[in-house]
């Protein structure tokens, strides 16, 4: 306990630094939403291709060296069509919702202008982190009184 006491103005200080660093990611947010979630799919189809080619150039060079083992040339050629696969699904499902994309980027550029625009929605989450820790512990409160009666006993219980 003693330690925490020590360390309280640390403690302190890393609070109010979260709190700014919220408060600058919200703004970064407000600037970048679009470019970040655009940026996410195009990463997504990327990773899946590029994944694809990973495990081709390794299947390849253990098939040019001769490699006897058989289970990680395997293990390669599942790896190589499940992410080429995946990734033209993923590209067919781009083309197909691409106007639900748009919308849905759109809806997240718009959340991030008015998270921008209404900096207090940052207390929301401790109002109910505090009426949670109250209501914990009024039900902890009840269940150690509930414990100080002593052992229950089963004389009088009817089965």
């Amino acid at each position: 306990m003693r330690q925490m006491y020590d360390a309280r103005w640390v403690l302190t200080i890393c609070l109010f630094i979260a709190f700014f660093l919220a408060l600058g990611y919200i703004k970064f947010l407000d600037w970048c939403a679009v470019y970040i979630a655009w940026a996410t799919v195009i990463i997504m189809e990327l990773s899946l291709v590029g994944i694809g080619l990973i495990s081709f150039f390794c299947r390849k060079e253990l098939v040019d060296n001769n490699s006897v083992d058989d289970s990680a040339i395997t293990a390669y050629t599942w790896a190589i069509w499940t992410s080429w696969i995946l990734a033209a699904l993923y590209f067919v499902i781009l083309i197909c919702k691409f106007k639900a994309l748009r919308i849905a980027i759109a809806v997240i550029e718009t959340a991030a202008d008015f998270f921008s625009d209404t900096k207090r929605v940052i207390f929301i989450p401790l109002g109910y982190f505090a009426v949670h820790m109250i209501t914990f512990f009024i039900w902890f409160f009840g269940l150690i009184c509930l414990l100080s009666y002593g052992p229950i006993q089963a004389d009088n219980v009817m089965l």
